[in-house]
């Protein structure tokens, strides 16, 4: 609730200052999200993207960029893997925060894991390793850091890369802050890779 209100206030911000309506529109479709209501938000979603994208980059600035990722997260759940991938991806990359600072994406490094997420999902495990790298770089230490980790030792592991595999996994299982739970799957994720490495 928090994030979204910050999200809100950041988009509302940036809209003021261009005299922009963005804000309403966009915590209707949040709000038909929350209910369940795909069809509807995607659709509202849409229709601010149609009438506001061309020039939101100049006008809105990265704050739109929240806009793309709920629009993600609508396809994503309707099993549109593709729109969703095309969403996330302008999300994090047309409306990038600037390196200096926040430039009111609240979703940007969200918007890397969940199309990590997609391409890990599709057997493409490389290019999400290299995505969930990214994400990593803005993500702080925490449950989420994590669990970032644990699904890079993953995809490095189905790409053969066992060394890296079992460094990441070695990085999990020594940290006192990792969960429990966690910590067993880097441990059975370490198994496996000694298992193929003796070939036992």
């Amino acid at each position: 609730m928090i994030r979204r209100t910050c999200c809100l206030l950041v988009l509302a911000a940036a809209a003021q200052a261009q005299t922009v309506d963005v804000v309403a529109p966009y915590r209707s479709a949040v709000e038909s999200y929350q209910r369940g209501d795909l069809a509807s938000a995607a659709a509202q979603l849409e229709e601010l993207i149609a009438f506001h994208d061309r020039e939101a980059a100049a006008t809105i600035g990265p704050a739109f960029g929240n806009v793309w990722y709920h629009l993600g997260l609508c396809r994503m759940e309707q099993g549109d893997l593709p729109g969703a991938l095309t969403a996330f991806t302008r999300c994090h990359t047309v409306y990038a925060n600037p390196p200096d600072g926040d430039g009111g994406n609240t979703f940007e490094t969200a918007a890397v894991i969940r199309r990590a997420e997609i391409e890990q999902a599709r057997g493409r495990y490389l290019p999400a390793a290299r995505l969930y790298g990214t994400a990593l770089k803005t993500t702080p230490p925490g449950p989420i850091r994590n669990r970032v980790l644990m699904k890079v030792a993953v995809c490095l592991h189905e790409t053969g890369d066992l060394e890296r595999t079992t460094r990441v996994c070695r990085k999990l299982i020594d940290d006192d802050t990792v969960r429990p739970e966690l910590k067993r799957l880097a441990v059975l994720q370490s198994c496996r890779v000694a298992v193929e490495q003796h070939d036992l």
